[in-house]
């Protein structure tokens, strides 16, 4: 099998470090580790101004594109907008009503920045793009691009949250018809694509009529920050159930706190997070501000249980917060779908308490439980599998990305010819 070392990585991805989301901080790991393994690695992302307290890997070259069309003007590099921004009334025309016509999301002019500086990066045998969704229109750009330019890429599909991949998160016919032609074309003609499950691996290997689809979760950094027998503790952790909110994240949040205000233990809880605010409100209840890196998975290892909640209709997905909770090593209280990836994780690895969303007195029994363990600092009677966990860890995730990329059909030529610099 050819080695990889010294191959270029051009990495077209809108969300990267410092934006502080899943999608962010997962390639802001992974360019990093691949840079640490010996490989050149080139970033183009949105309009996130460098933020020298992020404490990333300022090695890894990341070109940061304006977003003509943002809406929030904060997130944008310094000087980076400041000549003819549209206003507020074309902006609305352009990411709302001209997408709607036209089957695209509000983030197409940004897409077509990355290509221009996807295009002066140039290109040589042996380079891959890799590009992420979302917004999905530069994936659709992106994959055409590469597509009549004859440069291999690969597409990470992992931000996809419908069962059945773009056709129920877009309503109209018009907007189906897009994004199933859509990811077609981005699908087939892609190198390998990248998904977070076995349920959409099957779907994507069924419309690409190959196996190479990688299953790869979103992982989490660094090593767990404890063993077995801490798991169980009580008396050296806060007496709190902890949720660590953040975009997305939410759901089926609602009625866990149903449940909650009924068994009176609120009082014990403690969340983080901007996007459900409405819904504490709804119960008398607030959030605390977001916090990201190192300073978030302190906190989640100081709380006694941490709390993740799925709905039905993001069951299939394994959440990075699940991975945030699994390197804090403490007990998880899962509230969702019973046969979801994450509630079996959970209770494979006997990590936590996985209980059925459909069974409200099965949560208050559950609740009641852990409550007085905590406040009696009792231990809990959990027998995690730790090991088998640690191959969530990025590093491990990496070793097998670079496997993939060392697939004898890929190697390091990609039978592209040597004179397709562009």
């Amino acid at each position: 099998m050819p080695s990889l070392r010294g191959m270029r990585i051009l990495l077209v991805s809108y969300f990267f470090p410092p934006a502080q989301n899943v999608a962010s901080e997962r390639w802001g790991r992974f360019s990093s580790e691949l840079k640490r393994k010996g490989h050149d690695v080139e970033v183009i992302c949105g309009p996130w101004a460098r933020d020298p307290s992020h404490g990333g890997d300022n090695t890894v070259a990341v070109h940061y594109l304006a977003d003509p069309l943002s809406a929030d003007a904060t997130l944008v590099k310094p000087g980076s907008n400041g000549r003819g921004s549209p206003s507020s009334r074309w902006r609305r025309l352009l990411t709302t009503m001209l997408p709607t016509f036209l089957f695209i999301d509000g983030k197409w002019l940004w897409g077509i920045n990355a290509l221009r500086c996807l295009g002066k990066l140039g290109h040589a045998p042996g380079d891959l793009v890799v590009v992420t969704g979302t917004p999905w229109s530069a994936v659709a750009l992106v994959s055409l691009y590469c597509r009549l330019r004859g440069r291999p890429y690969a597409v990470d599909f992992r931000d996809l949250w419908s069962n059945e991949p773009f056709l129920e998160t877009f309503r109209s016919t018009a907007s189906r018809l897009y994004f199933t032609l859509l990811e077609r074309f981005a699908l087939r003609n892609a190198r390998f694509v990248i998904t977070v499950n076995e349920r959409l691996a099957s779907h994507f290997r069924a419309v690409r009529g190959n196996s190479r689809v990688l299953i790869m979760p979103h992982g989490f950094s660094g090593e767990l920050m404890g063993d077995s027998r801490g798991f169980n503790i009580t008396a050296n952790h806060d007496p709190i159930i902890f949720y660590a909110g953040s975009i997305a994240s939410h759901h089926g949040m609602d009625e866990f706190l149903k449940v909650a205000v009924d068994c009176g233990v609120t009082a014990h809880l403690r969340f983080r997070g901007r996007d459900y605010k409405n819904i504490l409100e709804r119960h008398g209840l607030s959030s605390e501000p977001d916090v990201s890196g190192p300073a978030l998975d302190e906190e989640l290892h100081k709380a006694a249980v941490l709390l993740l909640t799925l709905a039905p209709s993001s069951s299939h997905y394994t959440t990075g917060k699940l991975m945030s909770y699994i390197k804090a090593c403490r007990p998880i209280l899962y509230f969702g779908p019973v046969d979801s990836p994450a509630a079996a994780l959970i209770r494979d690895h006997g990590i936590g308490w996985v209980v059925d969303n459909t069974q409200p007195e099965g949560l208050a029994a559950v609740l009641k439980d852990v409550t007085g363990k905590i406040l009696r600092k009792e231990p809990f009677s959990l027998r995690p599998e730790l090991d088998g966990l640690r191959r969530f860890s990025t590093d491990q995730l990496v070793e097998a990305l670079e496997k993939e990329l060392t697939h004898d059909r890929l190697a390091t030529t990609w039978d592209i010819p040597s004179n397709s610099r562009t």
